[in-house]
């Protein structure tokens, strides 16, 4: 039979000619067996699999009475198992240690008995850290996943909740705390304080996880790539939401250096540091901006890469819109922030992962048709714009908090054509009415929008351009 056209039914129908049902079982777990030994004898040795040898190692030792070797063998699985959240194997090497010592500490037994004992506890202690901390973690995200929602007042009491947890007060850089403890706890207060609009803070626990991988960087790299690079990018994005710029320009020289040795062709880590080093730009040289500045980030944007990764090409474009906003080429501004309104009507992804992207790229939008003075010719496409995010939060449920975006949608409607700049102004300052009253709050979303969208300097502009 053709094992192009493979049908297991069919082969068993034809086995079972030949063979009964004990025999094709016994055959089926031979076979098993034998490609697990061609997959292990293929595959690179881990981490777990190495100490364990090195443990049968230890059994040998012992029996031979080589006690110095046990404990050197021991000493060395120890320090990796530490760096490779192995704890368990920590309790067994020292277990090995505590049968030496009666013959090669006679002197300082009590001493080095009692090391030995805090050395196994502290592992013991990190067993019940990491999953006490792995749970919580998988506690937030768990919500996240299934339901986030910043507006929705339910969400945001479950945040809360998740605060007055008795993990949150505990220290993510904590030196004795493993890595793997320490990693989820970070990231677990990281989201929360994000959620919490507290971009600091965020910035602060992100920094922990990637000290850790970075002091270690080789071992990581070698060992854990993928959650490596995870690292890399996240404490990227969250440098460039602060005003760390030094940092963030030495982190960037990093990932370039990494891209021309180790990871070329690695289109994720570059379509990030591209996307970042575009943002960087636009935020550092504002008005002095040049088309020769820009000319590069376009041709990147042209290769394609955008393409592979819709969030990367989405906010790529944002940026884009940015820079030619500096540049005073509005119209080709305009122009990539309605292909994006394209892409979130088009992707297939839950929209609630893209709401504040929305309305960030909404009101952007807006300034760039008030910044032309709300020609006529800007109106229509502007409008469908508006008209598609309206329709959009107009079938949100009724608890869910969408004031804000109401006010901005209902004064970008009334940018009819034809309207008078008096007009637009008299609308401006009934909408800066309805934010002033809306911000009073202090709620987890209305802070974390309150920290991007400097309101009262926008409307500032606004009425500079129509004046």
């Amino acid at each position: 039979m053709d094992l192009d056209t493979y049908d297991e039914m069919k082969l068993k129908r034809r086995l079972k000619k030949s063979m009964s049902d004990e025999v094709i079982s016994v055959v089926k777990n031979k076979l098993t067996e034998r490609l697990l030994e061609f997959l292990r004898e293929g595959s690179e040795e881990s981490a777990l699999k190495k100490l364990h040898k090195w443990l049968d190692y230890v059994e040998v030792l012992f029996k031979k009475e080589m006690f110095s070797e046990v404990i050197i063998y021991c000493d060395r699985i120890i320090k990796e198992a530490w760096q490779n959240d192995l704890h368990t194997v920590i309790i067994e090497a020292s277990r090995w240690k505590g049968y030496c010592l009666p013959f090669i500490e006679r002197e300082n037994y009590m001493e080095a008995s009692v090391k030995l004992r805090k050395e196994a506890l502290r592992s013991h202690n990190m067993i019940s850290l990491t999953y006490n901390v792995g749970d919580y973690y998988h506690q937030v995200m768990g919500k996240v996943q299934q339901h986030f929602n910043l507006r929705n007042q339910g969400f945001r009491d479950y945040m809360a909740q998740m605060k007055q947890n008795p993990l949150f007060a505990l220290d993510a850089s904590n030196e004795e705390y493993s890595f793997m403890p320490a990693c989820y706890l970070a990231m677990t207060k990281h989201f929360l304080y994000k959620m919490d609009g507290d971009s600091e803070m965020a910035f602060q626990q992100e920094s922990i996880v990637w000290n850790r991988v970075s002091k270690e960087f080789d071992f990581h790299y070698k060992n854990k790539r993928p959650e490596t690079i995870g690292a890399i990018i996240n404490y990227l994005e969250a440098l460039s939401k602060t005003e760390h710029t030094d940092a963030l320009v030495k982190h960037m020289a990093f990932i370039e250096t990494l891209l021309a040795n180790r990871e070329k062709g690695n289109y994720q880590l570059e379509a990030a540091l591209r996307l970042n080093q575009l943002n960087y730009l636009v935020k550092s040289k504002g008005k002095a901006l040049t088309w020769k500045d820009i000319h590069p980030f376009e041709k990147i944007y042209e290769s394609g890469i955008a393409e592979q990764f819709i969030d990367f090409k989405r906010l790529y474009e944002f940026y884009l819109a940015n820079a030619y906003f500096f540049l005073r080429d509005y119209s080709k501004a305009l122009d990539y922030m309605l292909d994006i309104e394209k892409e979130h009507n088009r992707a297939e992804v839950r929209s609630e992962q893209y709401e504040y992207a929305r309305i960030n790229h909404l009101v952007y939008a807006g300034t760039l048709v008030i910044s032309r003075g709300v020609t006529n010719d800007d109106i229509p496409g502007f409008q469908n714009l508006v008209y598609s995010y309206s329709e959009h939060i107009r079938h949100k449920p009724v608890e869910d908090d969408y004031r804000f975006e109401s006010a901005l949608t209902d004064f970008f409607r009334s940018l009819k054509q034809n309207i008078e700049h008096a007009d637009v102004l008299q609308n401006i300052d009934v909408l800066e009415k309805r934010l002033d009253e809306i911000f009073s709050e202090q709620t987890g979303y209305m802070k974390l929008i309150r920290t991007d969208f400097d309101y009262p300097l926008l409307i500032e502009r606004w009425k500079e351009y129509l004046m």
